[in-house]
């Protein structure tokens, strides 16, 4: 699929968000605990990352999307996106959708907001 330049009319905004998920990290928690498949799309910085961070999640920050479009358009589904706050994902998760994605879902409250394991250090 070509990636997308034009910017978006208002009511492709509008429609993006109808498009998109919104989920908790308490019901983030319980996919990972049935086993849903999908994956968790890290877009915060890698310092962030390497701070603390969901076992198994992909890094790509925030500023490196749209080069790393297509490796990100390729994870296997759902994505499950998050940051910190929930800001920086709602960005990331949009965008994804406008470039085509439909199964995004944003995890609005980001990972200050997370109860479930994490891991810290260096990418292995």
């Amino acid at each position: 699929m070509p990636r997308r330049t034009d910017p978006p009319d208002r009511a492709e905004v509008d429609d993006y968000f109808k498009v998109l998920k919104q989920i908790t990290c308490a019901e983030l928690a319980e996919k990972l605990a049935s086993g849903t498949p999908g994956t968790i799309l890290d877009v915060r910085t890698e310092g962030e990352w390497i701070g603390r961070r969901i076992p198994g999640a992909v890094l790509v920050p925030l500023q490196q999307l749209d080069d790393r479009l297509e490796e990100v358009m390729d994870l296997p589904g759902p994505l499950y996106v998050h940051c910190e706050h929930g800001v920086r994902s709602m960005d990331a998760s949009l965008y994804l959708i406008w470039q085509g994605r439909r199964d995004v879902h944003n995890v609005r409250e980001g990972l200050c907001a997370w109860r479930g394991p994490t891991e810290s250090g260096p990418r292995r």
